[in-house]
């Protein structure tokens, strides 16, 4: 789909499919142009031709891209863009492009969607994609740490297979939130990256209920949909709180699980309770054991080394120089 000229054009796209045969999805040109996308699946060889005013962004003049939904697949190994300095994001969008290739959501700085460690999901059949979303959280919701490390037991010894994993760390900052009052109750949902992506095609969104409700059936039931995992512990009650959250006695070292936090907070006059989740970006936090314990081997002066050979014990993978 093609926006061009000097005379202002507006699209809105919602609950469509559009497929580009051998071609970009998009183009957005002109300054006075704008294309919204509120939901719906749009297949192509590119996203936006590396060719395009989204990648060439000094000619012709930028025009607005704004994505407040959708899923976006690239089916080719192509340079391509998201998006650029002209859009912007203020929905739950999915990408999905083939392994080692480059998308960016900003040329302008460079930066890229996908990175070592963006997900692999399949998508459509057996192919692989890697994926990435970022969904946008609320105030008084917690917030994740960047990565994911190893758990080793409530012990920390990392002496059996079976309290060993990847553990997700959040912080919570005690915020007064107007008719609402928080409840104590903290913790995180993990789940597959690849349920995640599901979910978000569907459009949903990383939370209990809607893992649950989209992929309770495909799954084997509802509890299978996804983890629940409650804060236990109450130490260390100041303003800001730090709480984790462990799955262990894996059975796929690539398979990478993503995790999303919240907290509990009350209404004040109806009594229920709401959950509060934090953002999710696939590139942040999701991770694979094979993910963990790369990076623990790549550690300058063997810093990382015990947990390195934990990882080795229990989830054999090859190191660099092996694969």
């Amino acid at each position: 789909m093609y926006l061009g000229g000097e005379n202002a054009t507006s699209y809105t796209l919602e609950n469509v499919k559009i497929t580009a045969t051998n071609a970009a999805i998009f183009g957005v040109h002109g300054k006075n142009n704008r294309l919204t996308i509120i939901s719906g699946t749009f297949i192509g060889d590119q996203i936006a031709n590396e060719n395009d005013d989204a990648y060439r962004y000094d000619y012709p003049p930028l025009g607005t891209f704004d994505v407040q939904g959708g899923t976006f697949i690239q089916t080719g190994k192509h340079v391509s863009v998201f998006y650029h300095t002209g859009a912007q994001v203020s929905g739950n969008a999915l990408v999905l492009a083939p392994a080692d290739t480059v998308v960016y959501y900003d040329a302008v700085n460079g930066d890229k969607v996908f990175d070592v460690y963006s997900p692999d999901v399949k998508f459509g059949g057996d192919d692989m994609y890697k994926f990435w979303t970022a969904l946008g959280t609320v105030d008084g919701a917690p917030v994740t740490g960047h990565g994911a490390g190893i758990y080793l037991g409530a012990d920390g010894l990392g002496d059996n297979k079976e309290n060993c994993g990847i553990r997700f760390d959040s912080t919570f900052t005690k915020t007064e939130i107007e008719g609402y009052e928080w409840t104590g109750k903290l913790g995180h949902i993990i789940a597959p990256a690849d349920y995640v992506a599901a979910v978000i095609a569907q459009g949903g969104k990383f939370t209990k209920e809607d893992l649950q409700t989209i992929l309770g059936d495909k799954v084997g039931g509802a509890d299978k949909a996804c983890l629940d995992v409650p804060r236990t512990s109450t130490d260390n009650e100041g303003e800001t709180i730090a709480f984790a959250a462990a799955i262990y006695n894996l059975k796929n070292t690539d398979r990478a699980y993503a995790a999303v936090p919240y907290a509990v907070y009350k209404n004040k006059t109806t009594l229920e309770e709401v959950y509060f989740y934090g953002a999710y970006d696939a590139v942040d936090n999701s991770r694979s054991a094979e993910q963990i314990a790369c990076y623990y081997y790549q550690a300058e002066d063997n810093s990382y080394y015990f947990e390195y050979e934990v990882m080795q014990q229990y989830y054999p993978i090859p190191t660099t120089e092996e694969q």
